[in-house]
């Protein structure tokens, strides 16, 4: 009998200190430092030889933001680059449509972004998963502002983003992502057979995070 009431007294116990925890850490926020690095591709609305891979790696920060027990609102300011690769079309031969696309991905792309995601924490496994909107802007190119022509520059990007993340501790968080464009990066359209017909070209990426905290939860 003794036992059965030490034991229902820890549980009310818990119960009450969780009830106060989960009170006490609503409306905080933690700011974390933010690394990645993946892989982008062209998803065409037309195949073509190829979708052009390319690597891309960001750095920056992040905020977020705890709105009920296990949600968040999880926002970044990053920076990044969409790093160039040697063209498939080394002969520049004709490569139609798809010409510009291949020599686009000959250069690197320098970028800001930032996504906001509405985020679910389990609690056990300590995962987290995310989904939200990402707004991409690319800096001018020089190549550009001396005659050259690339769509990346100075180009505004929407698209959608989702995220699973894993918290190895309460320091460090280990994520994928993966990013689908909702705006076109490129549009070209011609003749054949006597009909026209219209190519457009978006954006596509999926990377590795790393998130370091740098603060536990603290109030606002």
């Amino acid at each position: 009998m003794k036992a059965f009431l030490f034991s229902v007294t820890v549980v009310l116990t818990s119960l009450n200190a969780f009830g106060q925890s989960d009170a006490d850490d609503l409306h905080k926020i933690s700011y974390s430092v933010f690394a990645a690095g993946g892989r982008s591709i062209f998803r065409s609305t037309i195949d073509g030889p190829s979708k052009f891979p390319t690597a891309e790696i960001r750095l920056g920060g992040s905020v977020t933001f705890r709105i009920a027990k296990q949600f968040d609102v999880l926002t970044r300011l990053d920076f990044g680059a969409k790093l160039k690769r040697e063209t498939y079309n080394k002969q520049r031969q004709s490569y139609g449509l798809f010409m510009n696309l291949d020599q686009m991905a000959d250069r690197t792309h320098y970028f800001f972004e930032v996504p906001v995601l509405f985020q679910y924490r389990f609690l056990h496994p300590k995962l987290n998963v995310a989904m939200g909107i990402n707004y991409r802007k690319f800096f001018a190119q020089e190549y550009v502002q001396k005659g050259g022509f690339d769509t990346f520059s100075s180009k505004d990007e929407f698209g959608v983003i989702g995220r699973l993340a894993y918290r190895l501790n309460t320091r460090f968080t280990l994520g994928v992502e993966y990013f689908i464009a909702l705006t076109n990066i490129y549009s070209a359209g011609g003749n054949y057979n006597g009909g026209e017909f219209m190519m457009e070209t978006r954006n596509e990426f999926g990377q590795v995070t790393l998130d370091y905290k740098l603060n536990f939860w603290k109030k606002k």
